[in-house]
């Protein structure tokens, strides 16, 4: 048997982890464009679900799991990899990686996604990631509106987001997510079930 067949699931073989975390970010962010549809999909989703689970640097685990949320899977398993992988984090201690992983329940449309999304207030750096996890709820066939509670919850909670004035913080320093985008988005997201 070989060391590559013996290692953990997920972790990368000895010595192919860099030992600067921004360029593990670095290359977790760019396998994005890369991996969909290539042979190389399967070994991407693999490394990506590693670094996520297992990497030290809290800013490697978060671009993986945005990684993991975004890229288009060509191979239904892959897609289930990442989405159990992402699955697993609904109780990490870090409040984007929880964001990557509601969003992504939303986007499935999983059972318990808007309980997920409605129990805890996040800080305002997660709040991107579940904005736009909202924004990215597929409609068609087998989407479930939330319930009339759960909208009534969300526009709530929604409401008092813009009260705090997150749309003209700067509290993610993101240049392509400026205050009139953030303002946008939230006018968006509270139309969308006041209308459902």
């Amino acid at each position: 048997m070989t060391a590559t067949a013996r290692r953990a699931p997920g972790r990368p073989p000895p010595g192919r982890r860099h030992p600067d975390p921004a360029v593990r970010a670095s290359a977790a962010d760019a396998l994005d464009p890369v991996a969909t549809g290539s042979p190389v999909e399967g070994r991407a989703v693999e490394g990506l679900v590693g670094l996520l689970e297992h990497d030290p640097e809290i800013s490697v685990r978060r671009q993986a799991a945005t990684t993991l949320r975004w890229l288009r899977y060509e191979e239904e398993h892959h897609a289930g990899i990442a989405a159990d992988a992402l699955e697993r984090q609904a109780r990490s201690p870090d409040p984007e990686i929880r964001a990557h992983s509601v969003a992504d329940a939303l986007r499935r449309g999983a059972p318990d996604a808007y309980e997920r999304l409605l129990a805890a207030p996040e800080p305002p750096g997660a709040h991107r990631q579940l904005l736009l996890g909202l924004m990215n709820v597929p409609g068609g066939h087998g989407f479930v509106l939330p319930s009339r509670a759960q909208r009534e919850a969300l526009i709530e909670r929604l409401e008092a987001l813009r009260a705090t004035g997150w749309a003209e913080r700067d509290a993610d320093a993101d240049a392509d997510f400026t205050a009139d985008d953030r303002a946008e988005l939230l006018a968006a997201l509270l139309k969308t079930p006041r209308n459902a």
